[in-house]
């Protein structure tokens, strides 16, 4: 249902990665009864204090690489590497990606030759093991391009389509709920009118999963006042 969870006006002169840390400062603080395991941004929060206060919450960024930041390594990296954190072979391949390993918390790459049997490689004996070149990742390397999960992989991928989310409350509320429309001019007002219109959209997800009609809602409720 795309439903919001926590809502605040923040100054449009205010950048979006400092308004970011702000409101989720208060949103932990407001449900620490749950765990954020991910946290799913655009470019503009595409920094480094961004991914070092993530780590330090113990949340998984998933930041688009911001165009004019690519290629700004924190680090000279350990092992040639494109801007999504993929080691590029002495062939100069993209070597295949082989998963996590969990327990010494690191990631996975091997040799493109090896692992694909179509993949012809000029350079095929760059290794004697049968296994082919083996390279590791660390995201305490660089965290901001060693991500935990790599970027290009399925899994970033079909993360990363869920930020469209809030792109669709936001869309909704200006939209549907006609936001834009109103005429007042104070902060609070703004604030109450945009709380209203997230309860409004709680409040239709709540009908839609009842079996219970609007009308029977409305007749349901004003009785239990009356009494």
């Amino acid at each position: 249902y795309d439903l919001p969870v926590y809502s605040v006006l923040n100054q449009a002169a205010r950048h979006d990665s400092v308004s970011h840390t702000t409101a989720l400062f208060g949103m932990i603080n407001l449900y620490s009864e749950f765990n954020f395991g991910k946290d799913i941004l655009d470019s503009a929060h595409d920094n480094y204090a961004t991914y070092d206060l993530l780590d330090h919450w113990d949340i998984e960024a998933f930041i688009d690489l911001n165009e004019k930041n690519k290629g700004n390594f924190k680090y000279d990296p350990p092992v040639a590497v494109n801007e999504d954190g993929v080691p590029i072979c002495k062939g100069g391949f993209l070597m295949a990606n082989w998963g996590p390993d969990k327990k010494l918390h690191r990631h996975k790459w091997r040799c493109p030759h090896v692992t694909r049997k179509s993949f012809n490689c000029p350079i095929f004996n760059c290794t004697d093991s049968d296994y082919g070149r083996t390279v590791h990742t660390k995201p305490e390397w660089d965290n901001r391009i060693f991500t935990t999960t790599p970027r290009g992989s399925h899994k970033w991928k079909n993360t990363m389509k869920k930020r469209t989310s809030s792109e669709r409350r936001n869309s909704r509320v200006k939209t549907d709920y006609e936001l834009e429309n109103d005429n007042v001019r104070s902060k609070s007002r703004w604030l109450i009118r945009i709380i209203m219109r997230d309860a409004a959209m709680h409040a239709n997800a709540w009908l839609k999963e009842s079996a219970i009609a609007p009308e029977d809602w409305i007749t349901t409720w004003f009785n239990y006042r009356a009494a």
